[in-house]
Formats: structure tokens, C-alpha cells, sequence
């Protein structure tokens, strides 16, 4: 306080009481006021989490991105000759508010909207600049690693780069890109410079460029198994060292072996979804178009973030043959509906093996009747016939002779009672 005497009154003092503030321009830094959606943690464990401020981390993930995705999506792409400025306009609204466009407009300028549509809805955020100081701010906006250009080495980006006069108590939103080129996890930081104040702000953004991926399951992996034990087994029985499992994928084989005629046999394997992103799924059955035998369910789908399907294959002998067929899955990401871009469609395949086969014998030979007439028998009299027990099929055959009734069950004697045929 400043104190002050009138003069001539010496007994009496007076008081003025003075205050002042020395603030800089600045903006608002908290991040419940600069990013919308939030979370307060994300484990160690669990993906990446789309487009949210991790509290607990103070880092705003933009999350799992296709790779595929390019800056030339920033844009909305330029109208084509014919289309009025009017209707582009009605066009890029309805197509970003989840919309229709109309119908005459050229269908390949429609997927270019729904392309750039879909792009910002995953690749850009909105950040809040709040001035919460007393003077008006003038912002500039540059990240620490990327130069803020539109070459492919910068993976963010951020529109505008500098807000002028912004006066307190006023917001502007930023919009920030992210493009990753290739599979990896990317980090930088947004750096947020006021003038006349010498206290930068910096907000980390990291993202993760993600590819569709799956991976296959099915029986082969346990007979893969079964294999590499037994040889192990052998070599540890024969005083040898036991091979090491190899790092080679097991090929992937539907192995329903030999199946007689008339029977059925099934088979499952799994697709599962490996990457962060839902996958799209549809079997390609062309090779088992000229395949009555087989049967296939489910034959499409779409798996979320670490779901499986389970496909089974269904085997119905019907003709005495070889089958040797592969079962193709395409794939891609969910956005990629019916699979329409095929530059973005990956595929993996499932061998099938089956044999349908019966067992052809010929007996009595030299006799069409089928039996072995043994005629009028003195009591206590022993006679021999013969009959021949030929194997016309590809594998070895067991046989076995069997009296059903029991009346007469001892008065035959079949040598040999059993055995194997070979072919």
C-alpha cells in the first residue's frame, strides 16, 4: 500500500492500495480443455486406443492407422467437369455426415469423397487453443521431428500453422494429421510457440501404422506336432541328438486321408485377426466349383481387433477318386467393403487333401454262383475247397472269416481265419 499525509494534518495518515500483474500472452494447456476425448490409463498389454488423450501417459494416440492411406486424402478431391459448385458442396456434406450423395453424381468422384470422408474420421484430430491469458495471443503450431510439409517422411501435420489476434477467452481448433508409411509405432510432439512468451508448449501425439493381417489354425499344427515327437523319440532311442523344431510355417492342410464311399467326414481350421484393425473376409471357392464333395461354412465375414471364425469343410464321398483342391481367403480391411480394391486384398490358402475309395475283391474265382457246395458228406467225413480272395484296389485289405450261426459254427474251419491283402 502507498501511504500518503495531507499537508498541514500531520496526525493522519492515508492509505492507497496498489496491485499489478505481470503475465505474458499464453494459451490454455490443460488437456481436459485441448482434446475432446480422453482416458484416464491404457495397460501396458492393450492396443493402442483410437483417437483419445491417455491421461496417465500425457500423450494423445491417434491409434491404429491403415497404411494405405495417403496425404493426397487431406483434400477433398476437385470436382469433375459438369458437376456444379453447388452440388459438390451438398455432395462432400452428406458424404461427411454419414449421408448419401446423389446418385448422378460420377461414381469414381463418390469414392473419392467416401475416401477423404473416411481418411479424416481416422487420420485427423481436432485440438482446442484456448486463450486463458489476458492479452491477445498470436500461436504458431510446428512438430518437433516432422517438417510439417507433404513429404512422405512427415508423418504429422497441422492445419493452420499459426492463428493470429486470438483474444482472451476466444478458442480456435487446430487439425492435426497423421499418415504413418508402413507398419511401425511413430512418435513426435506437437510444439505450440505464443509470442512474446518464451515458454514453449509441447503436446506428444504418437500413432501406429497397421497392415490387415490374419493367421490360420487348424489341425495340421497338431500333426506338425505329433511328427516332430516321434522323430525325436526315434533319435533319442537311437542314442542320436533330436532335431530342433524348425522356424518354417507348417503349410496349412485339410487332411481328410482315405474316406470309403458312402461316408462323411468334416474337417475345422480357424481364422483369426492379428493386427488392430477389423479385417474383412471371403473365401474363394473356385477351385471347388467341379467339387460336389465338398462342402464350406461360413464362406465370409468380418473379424473385430483379436476375433476368430471357425470354417468348416465338409467331405462326402460320392465318386472313387483324388482331390487335391485349395481353399483361397481373401482378406483386407473393413473399410475395403465386398473387397472392391483389389490393390489392398491380401490372401492366404488352405491345401485340401481326400481320397474316396472302396475295397474291390474278387472271391470264388472261377465260380459265379458265390458258393462253395460241399454236396452230401458221409458223417465224420472231412473235404476241402478252395477259394481265391484277390485285392484289386490301391491299399492293403484286412479280412476276416466269421460262422454266423452258431449251429454250424464248428463243423467249418476257414484257414486262414484272417490276414491282410496287399494290392
Amino acid at each position: 500500500s502507498l501511504g500518503f499525509e495531507v499537508l498541514g494534518v500531520p496526525t493522519r495518515e492515508y492509505s492507497l492500495l496498489c496491485a499489478g500483474t505481470c503475465e505474458v500472452p499464453m494459451i490454455n494447456r490443460d488437456p481436459r480443455n485441448v482434446f475432446m476425448s480422453r482416458v484416464k490409463a491404457r495397460p501396458e498389454h492393450m492396443p493402442p486406443i483410437p483417437k483419445s488423450f491417455v491421461m496417465n501417459r500425457g500423450v494423445y494416440e491417434f491409434g491404429p492407422l491403415l497404411t494405405w492411406k495417403s496425404l493426397g486424402a487431406k483434400k477433398p478431391p476437385a470436382p469433375p467437369g459438369g458437376v456444379e459448385p453447388e452440388a459438390a458442396e451438398a455432395a462432400l456434406a452428406a458424404v461427411l455426415g454419414g449421408g448419401t450423395p446423389d446418385a448422378a453424381l460420377p461414381a469414381d468422384y463418390v469414392e473419392a469423397l467416401t475416401v477423404h470422408a473416411k481418411t479424416k474420421s481416422t487420420n485427423a484430430e481436432v485440438f482446442r487453443i484456448s486463450n486463458n491469458g489476458s492479452f491477445k495471443a498470436t500461436t504458431s503450431f510446428a512438430f518437433e521431428k516432422s517438417a510439417n510439409s507433404d513429404a512422405p517422411a512427415d508423418i504429422f501435420s497441422v492445419e493452420p500453422q499459426e492463428v493470429a489476434d486470438l483474444m482472451p477467452g476466444d478458442t480456435c481448433d487446430v487439425t492435426v494429421w497423421s499418415f504413418p508409411p508402413d507398419a511401425n509405432r511413430y512418435d513426435d510432439s506437437l510444439v505450440v510457440c505464443v509470442e512474446q512468451n518464451p515458454y514453449p508448449i509441447t503436446f506428444p501425439v504418437s500413432c501406429v501404422g497397421v497392415v490387415p493381417a490374419i493367421s490360420l489354425s487348424g489341425p495340421w499344427e497338431a500333426a506338425a506336432a505329433a511328427a516332430l515327437a516321434a522323430t525325436q523319440a526315434a533319435a533319442e532311442e537311437a542314442g542320436g541328438e533330436a532335431p530342433p523344431p524348425s522356424d518354417e510355417p507348417v503349410p496349412a492342410v485339410l487332411d481328410f486321408d482315405r474316406l470309403l464311399l458312402g461316408r462323411s467326414e468334416e474337417r475345422e481350421f480357424t481364422i483369426s485377426n492379428t493386427s488392430y484393425v477389423p479385417v474383412i473376409w471371403r473365401l474363394d471357392l473356385a477351385e471347388l466349383a467341379e467339387c460336389p464333395e465338398f462342402q464350406v461354412k461360413p464362406t465370409e465375414g468380418v473379424l473385430p481387433v483379436g476375433g476368430s471364425a471357425i470354417v468348416t469343410v465338409f467331405f462326402n464321398t460320392i465318386d472313387e477318386q483324388v482331390r487335391e483342391p485349395n481353399l483361397h481367403i481373401d482378406f483386407s480391411d473393413a473399410e475395403n467393403e465386398g473387397l472392391a480394391v483389389a490393390t489392398r486384398v491380401q490372401r492366404e490358402s488352405v491345401a485340401i487333401k481326400a481320397e474316396a475309395y472302396q475295397i474291390k475283391y474278387v472271391n470264388f474265382e472261377g465260380d459265379e454262383t458265390g458258393c462253395l457246395d460241399f454236396g452230401s458228406q458221409r458223417v465224420g467225413a472231412t473235404d476241402r475247397q478252395e477259394m481265391v480272395l484277390a485285392n484289386n484296389g490301391k491299399y492293403p485289405v484286412e479280412f476276416g472269416f466269421v460262422v454266423r450261426k452258431a449251429a454250424t459254427r464248428d463243423l467249418f474251419t476257414v484257414e486262414p481265419a484272417d490276414g491282410v491283402i496287399e494290392p
